[in-house]
């Protein structure tokens, strides 16, 4: 089945989005694709929720529907410029390219949209009783995305 959730960052904060999504069924285990640096914690959340994992975040980044950034907010350049890097010189119609949440704290709308120019992006803070599926999240929209 092709991937449509890709989530960098399977920390804290990325499994509590991730286990939610699963319990609504919103997507399926064979639908994410997870992308984190310690191969401890991939082991962890292929076990626990049956999904993939990977270290490549490129691959991720190939979700059809949703890319959701989910990590430390001082590696957003690095992991920015290495997702700019799997675009090449053309980049992606804009039909093709998957939405973007960040809920990275501090990183502003505006960098966002820098970062991933002509993309749906969405800024998201979600609180910590996300952890145990009972939080409340902010939504910022940028200006590509649509009501659909």
């Amino acid at each position: 089945m092709p991937i449509k959730l890709g989530i960098i960052g399977g920390g804290v904060m990325g499994e509590a989005l991730l286990s939610r999504l699963l319990a609504q069924q919103l997507y399926q285990p064979d639908e994410v694709l997870v992308s984190e640096l310690l191969e401890q914690r991939r082991d962890g959340l292929a076990q626990q929720y049956g999904i993939r994992v990977t270290a490549n975040n490129q691959a991720a980044a190939a979700a059809s529907e949703v890319l959701l950034l989910a990590i430390k907010p001082q590696v957003f350049e690095a992991v920015a410029a290495e997702l700019a890097m799997g675009r090449g010189d053309n980049g992606h119609s804009l039909g093709t390219l998957p939405m973007v949440i960040s809920i990275l704290a501090g990183v502003p709308l505006e960098r966002l949209e820098n970062a991933f120019p002509s993309q749906p992006v969405i800024r998201a803070m979600p609180n910590t009783p996300a952890t145990v599926g009972a939080g409340i999240t902010a939504l910022a929209a940028g200006k590509w995305v649509s009501p659909d």
